[in-house]
């Protein structure tokens, strides 16, 4: 008779003893669970990142194409598109400097009126947004007259900075660079938003 309780009461032993141990495993299995599903998180957050990054180029590439072909041969001194209104803030192109904040992201642009990039080489899921704008003194009005002083600009006027430096060598005495703020907008999956932005001169 004592036996038998003994045996019972060891068999009551070994089943808390397998339920604690039961209990830890569940336990260290949900925060594994918990510690890939963030890992995961994270790697699909870079991922999503680098691909907004390799993205933005597009928009830079693409920005420079149209002010070249199209925007700047137009004029400098134009809003474009023409049928733009700075008011609400649906211009790709400024003749002036915007207002920016602490991460130097244009203030005055609204976005979601901001005409997006057609592009096959734009992957499903994302779009790409520009605005550039002339870094011009917005004081300095329009048209500017004098970028020299009122824009920043690099400009080749003497033998140290460009043109033929021997004796009788031609100077480029007119030739001037003004900067121009390129500031991409990238959205992609999970509502992801990547901002880059390029200083280009022309």
């Amino acid at each position: 008779m004592n036996t038998n309780l003994k045996h019972r009461r060891q068999r009551g032993v070994v089943l808390i003893l397998a339920l604690i141990i039961l209990a830890t495993m569940m336990i260290g299995a949900a925060a594994l669970t918990r510690t890939i599903s963030n890992a995961n998180a994270i790697a699909g957050n870079l991922s999503f990142k680098q691909n907004s990054l390799n993205i933005a180029d597009i928009g830079i590439e693409t920005a420079i194409t149209d002010m070249t072909t199209s925007i700047l041969g137009a004029s400098q001194e134009n809003y474009w598109p023409n049928s733009c209104s700075v008011a609400n803030g649906d211009c790709t192109y400024y003749p002036n400097q915007q207002a920016a904040d602490a991460k130097g992201v244009p203030l005055t642009i609204n976005w979601p009126s901001v005409a997006t990039i057609a592009s096959l080489s734009i992957p499903s899921g994302y779009s790409v947004q520009y605005v550039a704008d002339r870094m011009c003194d917005p004081a300095a009005g329009l048209p500017i007259d004098n970028p020299i002083d009122d824009c920043v600009s690099e400009t080749f006027n003497d033998g140290r900075q460009g043109g033929d430096l021997s004796v009788g060598g031609k100077k480029l005495t007119e030739a001037n660079a003004v900067a121009y703020r390129v500031t991409v907008r990238v959205t992609g999956p999970k509502s992801t938003e990547t901002f880059v932005q390029a200083i280009v001169k022309m």
